[in-house]
C-alpha cells in the first residue's frame, strides 16, 4: 500500500485522505541540469507526490567524459537559438525547488549507505534512480523505500543521456527508455514501462525528446502508485543487465563525422530544392497479398505539391480516393478527391480545407451516412465530418476530443463497440509516431470515449503509427508505419488484430512492405484495400517544385 500523509501524519490509503508520496531522484553528475529539470518538472502537475531531493552521483571525469560534456554544451547552445526546439528546452527549466546533494560514485557501498541515510532523514517513500549505477550489483536492496530505475531500453545500465547518444551514433531507427521496479530478495526486478521513439540526428535533441517522453510516463506511474499502492500492469520480469556503457573518444569522433556529413547533405538538398516527396498509386486486385505494387497506376503530383495518405470509398460503381494534398508554398495540407477510372485518375477537386493542416482522411459509412475523420492535430482535437454531397461537400459533424494532439485516427465497429485507434503526442515534443492509443464508446460520435487501460497499447516508433486500416474476409487489419533514422515512413507493415477487448489488445504482423518494388522510391507509409482496389503512397527524393 502506498504511504500517505493527511494533516501532517502517516496513515492508510483511504479516499478521504490527501496522499502525498515523497520522492527522491538520483542522477548522474554528468547529466545536463536542464535535462534533469525537464525530467522532474512534470511532477509539478501532481498533488499526489512531491519531489524533495535531487542526489547527484558524481565521478572523476576522464578525458572522454570531458569531451562528452563539451559536446552536450555545444549542441545545447545551438538548440537554444531554435524557436521550436528552444521552447522545448526552456519548458523543462520550470521545476520545483529540490534539495540538491552530491555523492561520490567510486565506492558503491558507501554511496548506497549515504543514500540510505538521506532517505531516512528526508522521510523518502520512493527513489527514482536515473543514474544507471547507484544500485548496480546490490544484493541487499531494502524493502522500503520503493526503488524505480530509469535507463535506456537497449543499454539497460546506461543513463538516458548516453543511451540517446549511442542511438544517434549507431544510426538506430529508435531510441528507447525502460522504467523498472527493483526487486528485493523475494521478488525479481520488473519492467513497468518501456517505449521507443524515433531517433533524431542530433544527440542533445534526441536526448531532450527522450527525457520528455520518459518524464510523462514516469509521472503517470508514480501517480497511479500513489492512488492504488501498486504498479500495474507489469510488462515482464527485467532481463539481466548488460553493463554500463560510456561514450569514449572514438564514439564521439565517429558521431561528429557522421553528423557533419548528414548536415552537409541536407544543406545541399535544400539548396537544390530536394526533399522527400510523396505520391499516391493504386491498382485493382482480388487479393492484396499478391498485388504487384510495381505495376500500380500513379496519380501525378501537381507542381509544388504532393499527395499522400490515400483512403478509398466506393459509392455505386464509382471508386473515389481521398488523399492529403500538401502545398509546399503554404506548408499546409488539405483533403482532395480523385475518381479512379481504369488506368487513370481524375481530380475532383479540394473537398475539405481548414485554416490548419489536414491529412489522413479516414472515411467510413454508418447507416447510410458517410463520415470522414481527418488528422487535425494542429487544431488540438479529433474531428468528425459528415458528407453532405458525395464526394465534394462536407460539414463538421462533431469534435470527438479536445485538448489532444492526435494523428492518423481510425474508427471502426467491432463486437458491439466503436473503437478509436489514434497516435497521441503525450509529451508535447511533436511525436505522433511512438504511441498507439485505443478508446471505445457506444457510437462513432459519442460524447465520451473510454481510454483503454493498457494505453499505449503499442509504444514503438517502428510500428505504432497508423498507416491505414481495412477489413477483409472478416479479419481486421491495421497498417502501421515504420520510422527509420532520419527517414519518416521508411516502410509499412500490416498487422492483423487478433484480440481487442475492453482490457486487452494483441496484433500479429502478417506482412511488411519495403520500398524495393521500384528502383526510384525510398519510402512507403500508407496502404488501404477496399472493394477490390489497393491504394498506397511512395516517397521519392526529388525537387519539390517540379
Amino acid at each position: 500500500m502506498a504511504k500517505v500523509r493527511a494533516s501532517g501524519g502517516r496513515g492508510f490509503n483511504t479516499p478521504k485522505q490527501l496522499m502525498v508520496l515523497r520522492v527522491a531522484y538520483i542522477v548522474d553528475g554528468t547529466m545536463d541540469r536542464d535535462l534533469v529539470a525537464g525530467l522532474v518538472a512534470v511532477a509539478g502537475q501532481s498533488r499526489l507526490y512531491l519531489p524533495v531531493a535531487l542526489i547527484e552521483a558524481t565521478r572523476a571525469s576522464p578525458r572522454a567524459g570531458l569531451l562528452f560534456a563539451a559536446l552536450t554544451r555545444l549542441e545545447k547552445f545551438g538548440l537554444g537559438f531554435s524557436g521550436k526546439y528552444g521552447r522545448l528546452l526552456a519548458s523543462g527549466r520550470r521545476s520545483r525547488h529540490l534539495e540538491r546533494l552530491s555523492l561520490a560514485v567510486e565506492a558503491p557501498d558507501e554511496l548506497r549507505k549515504n543514500i540510505a541515510d538521506i532517505t531516512t532523514r528526508l522521510d523518502i517513500d520512493l527513489i527514482v534512480d536515473i543514474s544507471g549505477h547507484a544500485f548496480r550489483d546490490d544484493e541487499r536492496r531494502p524493502e522500503e523505500p520503493v526503488i524505480l530505475t530509469v535507463t535506456g531500453a537497449d543499454d539497460t545500465e546506461t543513463p538516458l543521456t548516453t543511451g540517446a547518444f549511442f542511438a544517434v551514433e549507431a544510426r538506430r531507427p529508435a531510441t528507447g527508455f525502460r522504467i523498472c521496479r527493483l526487486g528485493t530478495n523475494s521478488a525479481p526486478d520488473r519492467i513497468l514501462r518501456e517505449g521507443h521513439i524515433a531517433t533524431v540526428p542530433l544527440y542533445f535533441l534526441n536526448c531532450l525528446r527522450l527525457m520528455r517522453k520518459t518524464a510523462f510516463h514516469l509521472h503517470r506511474l508514480i501517480e497511479a502508485y500513489a492512488e492504488t499502492g501498486t504498479f500495474t500492469p507489469v510488462i515482464a520480469d527485467a532481463p539481466p543487465t548488460t553493463g554500463r556503457r560510456v561514450p569514449e573518444s572514438g564514439h564521439i569522433v565517429s558521431y561528429f563525422a557522421k553528423t557533419i556529413a548528414l548536415v552537409l547533405r541536407n544543406a545541399l538538398d535544400d539548396m537544390r530544392g530536394r526533399a522527400w516527396r510523396w505520391q499516391v498509386a493504386y491498382l485493382s486486385t482480388d487479393d492484396w497479398r499478391k498485388a504487384d505494387l510495381g505495376a500500380a497506376n500513379q496519380i501525378p503530383n501537381e507542381r509544388g505539391r504532393f499527395l499522400a495518405d490515400p483512403h478509398l470509398f466506393k459509392k455505386g460503381d464509382d471508386h473515389v480516393c481521398f488523399v492529403e494534398e500538401f502545398d509546399y508554398r503554404t506548408a499546409k495540407g488539405h483533403i482532395a478527391a480523385y475518381a479512379l477510372e481504369g488506368t487513370g485518375a481524375r481530380r475532383l477537386g479540394t473537398v475539405l480545407e481548414e485554416d490548419f493542416h489536414l491529412s489522413f482522411p479516414f472515411v467510413f459509412e454508418v447507416d447510410g451516412t458517410i463520415y470522414m475523420c481527418p488528422e487535425s492535430h494542429k487544431a488540438g482535437d479529433i474531428r468528425l465530418y459528415e458528407c453532405v454531397e458525395f464526394p465534394t461537400v462536407w460539414r463538421l459533424h462533431k469534435i470527438l476530443m479536445t485538448d489532444v494532439s492526435a494523428a492518423d485516427t481510425v474508427l471502426f465497429r467491432r463486437d458491439g463497440l466503436w473503437w478509436m485507434m489514434t497516435n497521441i503526442d503525450t509529451s508535447d515534443i511533436g511525436d505522433h509516431s511512438s504511441e498507439l492509443h485505443i478508446f471505445f464508446a457506444g457510437a462513432p460520435d459519442a460524447d465520451n470515449w473510454t481510454p483503454h487501460p493498457r494505453n499505449p497499447v503499442v509504444f514503438d516508433s517502428r510500428r505504432a503509427r497508423n498507416g491505414g486500416f481495412f477489413v477483409d474476409d472478416g479479419a481486421y487489419y491495421r497498417v502501421f508505419q515504420v520510422q527509420d533514422f532520419d527517414i519518416y515512413g521508411a516502410a509499412a507493415g500490416i498487422a492483423r488484430i487478433v484480440e481487442l477487448t475492453e482490457t486487452s489488445y494483441r496484433e500479429d504482423i502478417v506482412d511488411m512492405i519495403l520500398p524495393d518494388f521500384r528502383p526510384d522510391i525510398g519510402g512507403v507509409h500508407s496502404i488501404v484495400y477496399r472493394d477490390g482496389v489497393l491504394a498506397f503512397d511512395v516517397a521519392r527524393r526529388e525537387n519539390r517544385w517540379r
